[in-house]
């Protein structure tokens, strides 16, 4: 039996265990009637436990894990399910619905985009990343499911993974991460970066997926209802937090991204394009790819958001910034361009304007006379993932083969190991301007 569509009463069933969750009413008007992605909407909301109750599963991880087992249950003409089943399953639907028509989109927009391969699903929180498989069929493309991982501390968070998977399942996950391929769904927004041709682009990395998350997470409560709101991007990479930005609820009068790598704006346009967000002469006159450094003195305008994933990591006293240092090492290391963005958020940020950038515990240990001053200019400041931040892995390579650079960052406690692994912790901060 099929439950591909939500009727009436299914809805009010939603709406009323909404209600119970005491979701915030401007997200439930926003969510209950699109559904744009509906694993983010579950998740986000607190209502897969609910419907979870008459699966037999216990949690999110273990219905994930057990997802092509449930699936062919409820597909078993004989029977019958509890309704909250019967939408758990037709909203996972209407998730691989929308999912099919992003790749359908990317294999008539994006050259050369692969037949097959793996896509790292993400829900909101970033509380589980779904590894799955496809097939660009002939009539629409096949979907399956390799894995599940819970709380993924890294974007191939390979040793979370391999516990999960069966033996025959190991060769996919190898194709996964030699393939040269990356391909991120996150709130119904698909990206695609080919680091064969694109090895220059940053992200999405981890830190890109948190940052895009608090920023939604954020905006989508404080922005005033109806504000159409100019938007600046430093650092665009593979455009996957303008692209959900501009997906979302929030109103975009005008974009501008920026970046020091032409790969990364020639990625960004592609999955712009691929999202459906740039399709007619209106929507390139309300975005702008800029390629070059952020000067602020150059800016013309301000704007209401703001977004930036910065390089974060001190040089060590030892180690200082050099021309021979390529865009790779200036995209991941140094305090300049931060401290830069923060010293003039005055004349960039409208009032009530609000920047939203990732740090880790380095940046703020080095920059506490620079958040102390924003808070004297009238400034608001705030820690969007919890008071310490979330642990992730410290997988930047060009660090991690520098002995001399690790061993300081781990002397001062900003980088630490656990069973051979790296970590560290990383916060976004939404610095909003609460005076003219």
């Amino acid at each position: 039996m099929m439950y591909t569509l939500l009727n009436h009463k299914d809805n009010t069933l939603i709406h009323e265990l909404l209600l119970d969750a005491d979701v915030h009413p401007l997200r439930l008007s926003s969510t209950i009637d699109s559904f744009s992605d509906p694993l983010c909407f579950l998740s986000d909301t607190g209502l897969t436990y609910k419907l979870l109750a008459d699966t037999g599963y216990s949690c999110v991880q273990d219905w994930l894990a057990h997802i092509n087992e449930w699936l062919r249950k409820l597909e078993t003409p004989s029977g019958s399910h509890p309704r909250t089943e019967r939408v758990l399953y037709a909203l996972y639907n209407r998730f691989k619905e929308r999912l099919i028509v992003k790749l359908n989109n990317a294999r008539k927009s994006v050259h050369a985009f692969p037949e097959r391969g793996e896509i790292l699903t993400f829900t909101s929180s970033i509380s589980h990343c779904l590894m799955l498989e496809y097939t660009l069929e002939r009539t629409a493309p096949r979907i399956s499911h390799l894995a599940v991982i819970e709380n993924p501390k890294s974007i191939y968070d390979v040793w979370a993974t391999i516990p999960t998977l069966t033996s025959n399942r190991h060769g996919l996950l190898k194709r996964l991460l030699v393939s040269g391929h990356k391909i991120i769904y996150y709130r119904d927004t698909l990206v695609y970066v080919d680091r064969r041709s694109e090895s220059r682009v940053f992200g999405p990395s981890i830190d890109t997926l948190l940052m895009s998350e608090a920023l939604m997470s954020y905006v989508e409560v404080t922005a005033p209802p109806n504000k159409r709101c100019d938007v600046l991007e430093i650092g665009c990479g593979s455009g996957l937090a303008t692209a959900v930005l501009l997906r979302s609820t929030i109103e975009c009068r005008r974009a501008l991204l920026i970046d020091i790598e032409p790969e990364a704006i020639l990625c960004t346009y592609k999955n712009l394009k691929l999202n459906g967000l740039v399709q007619s002469s209106r929507d390139l006159s309300r975005l702008s790819l800029l390629l070059g450094s952020f000067e602020p003195a150059e800016m013309c305008q301000s704007f209401d958001i703001v977004i930036c994933n910065p390089p974060y990591v001190p040089y060590a006293p030892t180690r200082s910034v050099s021309t021979s240092d390529g865009l790779r090492m200036r995209a991941i290391a140094g305090l300049e361009l931060i401290t830069d963005l923060l010293l003039n958020l005055t004349p960039i940020l409208t009032t009530n304007g609000v920047a939203v950038i990732i740090v880790n515990g380095a940046t703020i240990d080095s920059l506490l006379q620079v958040f102390e001053a924003l808070r004297e200019d009238g400034f608001e400041l705030t820690f969007l993932l919890g008071e310490d931040g979330l642990e992730v892995q410290f997988d930047l390579d060009e660090i991690n083969s520098d002995q001399v650079w690790l061993s300081w960052l781990m002397d001062k406690g900003w980088v630490y190991e656990r069973a051979n692994i790296l970590f560290h912790s990383i916060q976004a901060i939404a610095v909003r301007r609460l005076v003219q």
